[in-house]
């Protein structure tokens, strides 16, 4: 085909498109072309890579989390550029582009461990920095499914900053059968923690390569320094001050023998110990404390209290914060106390023991609309929600009975029975005072959601005896008290309730005679031990006894279930001496809301056998 022919089919295919001017000039027009494509090419880009669609968060993650293209790019563009800054010793510069790497992918589990790998390389991380990697080990361990390598990375970032508590927590699962380097973290953490017999049972079970370990032994040298035998005691000292030359162990070492000196009592010991920390400029508030604290237990109260007024450097961690207001209320300084935490605990809003020393000074100092507030608060911090909600409608309760206002304490109160303690000891306590108020059925459903913690713990079985004795279950009273008494057997406290289990279920009187007596050779003054033991003595069909101990009692000024127990021995003596009238008169007194089933159903047979003989007379 000729030029002209060409020229022509362009012509033709113009004139037929004049209608379509875009087409025309896509047609025509190569750069119209080129940048139109370009055009299109870039939205369809953005229509891909700007909009949050891509979902990163693993399955069952809430909130779920969507990202863009971009935010992909961006957060693998920030890690390489934090990666190069730590390498270059840049730790702000890095710090800041971990940060920014997870705020673009902060379901990506790589970036939570490069940024808690590198908050360790810091020696005196800021409260910034600490309050940030707490979040972040708690979404790493959300997002990894509690890998045991981030269970690892997350107890070294506790222990480095001296979350004892919350590594044996974290580890407590895996306790004695756990491997290196866990069994090292937990180790350290139970010596910190003050669980003594613990450290040195599980010492015993070590790997060798953990016993090897230096700082697990510089560990154990400092057990052996301070809680054994005085001929391995000194050899241990020697080693630990040995380590002080070692540059990598100097430290650790010297804040072992503080805690040596804290066992021994050594004020002296203790303060050498802090000046080398002041020397090498790696001293911490923490540091102090423990020299303050140590100042009380010795005597020197009044210098701990001048140096703690001294003081003036806001707390750079919640465990600061803590141990600086404990050192507060141990001198007598409540109220600075209480001024101290309402400003810092909502600053360490994570950090569970704050709120609970701040609540326990709230309600001792009777400010009930500020335990409110606090219990409210509480409810609103969504970590202290999986751990303390029970707990913070407790105190809601606690301050409306404290105002009068019943309904809605016992509203409060079936809320904190019906949630999980994180801290089993915390609903132990919580538990004990609700059956001290009156709500024994609230605190028995906490004590049964707490009972695996506690099988041998003989406060736990008490506590239950008491919710038992507050329902009126004499079955489970008696099972309960039994097993605390089992336990200590020399606690004045379980003898009682396990001798008037006994008793309210009218069983074993010569055990129950036993155990009273005890109780009235401890305090012969109490009237309730003498009534008990009057009580155990009828049931033995000693009655002689019992009346010489019910005589010279009088009721009148007894409280009412001390009352109805002196009328229930008077009834139950005159009726086995077939005394019917007078047995009839004694029951008449008897206040039946202070009586157990097993009592109730002996008196009402009793009673009808009473009834029944009269009138065989008549």
């Amino acid at each position: 085909m000729d030029p002209e022919g060409k020229t022509t089919f362009k012509e033709k295919l113009g004139e037929r498109l004049a209608e379509y001017p875009l087409l025309r000039q896509l047609i025509f027009e190569f750069w119209f072309l080129l940048i139109f494509g370009l055009i299109v090419l870039a939205s369809l880009t953005m229509a891909v890579c700007l909009p949050k669609m891509w979902r990163v968060s693993p399955p069952g993650f809430l909130p779920i989390i969507r990202i863009s293209v971009l935010d992909m790019v961006q957060a693998w563009s920030l890690r390489r550029s934090a990666e190069r800054a730590a390498a270059a010793g840049q730790h702000d510069e890095a710090d800041y582009a971990w940060q920014s790497a997870i705020a673009n992918n902060p379901a990506d589990p790589d970036l939570y461990r490069g940024v808690l790998r590198h908050s360790l390389e810091f020696t005196r991380p800021t409260q910034k920095n600490l309050s940030v990697a707490v979040n972040q080990t708690h979404l790493l361990l959300r997002l990894s499914n509690t890998n045991l390598l981030d269970i690892e990375l997350t107890a070294r970032v506790y222990e480095k900053f001296h979350f004892h508590e919350w590594v044996l927590e974290l580890l407590e699962p895996y306790g004695q059968k756990a491997r290196p380097p866990l069994d090292g973290l937990y180790l350290r953490a139970l010596f910190h923690a003050g669980r003594i017999d613990q450290f040195a049972g599980l010492w015993d079970q070590l790997a060798e390569a953990s016993r090897n370990d230096p700082r697990n032994a510089l560990y154990h040298s400092a057990y052996l320094a301070g809680w054994s035998k005085p001929a391995t005691a000194r050899p241990a000292k020697e080693k630990l001050q040995a380590a002080l030359e070692n540059s990598d162990l100097k430290v650790t070492a010297c804040r072992l023998q503080m805690l040596v000196c804290i066992r021994e009592e050594d004020a002296s010991g203790y303060q050498a110990a802090l000046e080398r920390l002041v020397a090498w400029h790696q001293e911490t508030l923490l540091d102090k404390l423990g020299y303050w604290q140590l100042l009380v237990t010795v005597g020197r109260r009044t210098e701990a209290k001048e140096l703690a007024l001294a003081y003036s450097d806001p707390p750079g961690s919640p465990l600061e914060a803590y141990r600086l207001a404990s050192v507060f209320v141990a001198l007598g300084m409540s109220d600075h106390a209480l001024e101290f935490l309402a400003h810092f605990t909502p600053e360490f809003r994570y950090f569970a023991p704050l709120w609970l020393l701040y609540s326990d000074l709230l309600v001792e100092a009777k400010r009930w609309e500020e335990v409110q507030r606090v219990a409210a608060d509480i409810r609103r911090q969504e970590y202290l929600r999986q751990t303390l909600a029970g707990f913070a409608y407790y105190l809601e309760g606690r301050a409306d009975l404290a105002l009068n206002q019943k309904a809605a304490a016992g509203d409060a109160f079936r809320e904190a029975g019906k949630l999980p303690y994180g801290n089993p000891q915390l609903g132990l306590a919580v538990a004990g005072n609700l059956s001290r108020f009156g709500y024994p059925a609230d605190a028995r459903a906490i004590l049964a959601a707490i009972g695996k913690s506690f099988p041998t713990n003989a406060a736990y079985w008490n506590a239950v005896a008491l919710a038992a004795y507050g329902l009126r279950d004499a079955g489970e009273m008696l099972r309960a008290a039994k097993t605390a008494y089992d336990l200590q057997s020399d606690n004045a406290s379980y003898i009682n309730n396990y001798a008037a289990a006994l008793l309210f279920g009218r069983q074993h009187p010569e055990e129950a005679v036993t155990l009273t007596l005890r109780l009235v050779a401890a305090s012969p003054n109490s009237i309730a031990a003498q009534l008990n033991h009057c009580l155990a003595l009828i049931l033995s069909r000693r009655l002689d006894e019992a009346e010489k101990i019910l005589q010279p009692i009088e009721t009148q000024s007894l409280p009412p279930a001390e009352t109805t127990s002196a009328h229930y021995a008077r009834y139950e003596i005159e009726f086995l001496r077939n005394k019917f009238d007078r047995a009839k008169q004694a029951s008449e007194r008897i206040d039946r809301q202070f009586l157990f089933p097993p009592q109730i159903e002996w008196l009402d047979r009793t009673l009808a056998e009473i009834t029944k003989r009269t009138a065989k007379k008549v």
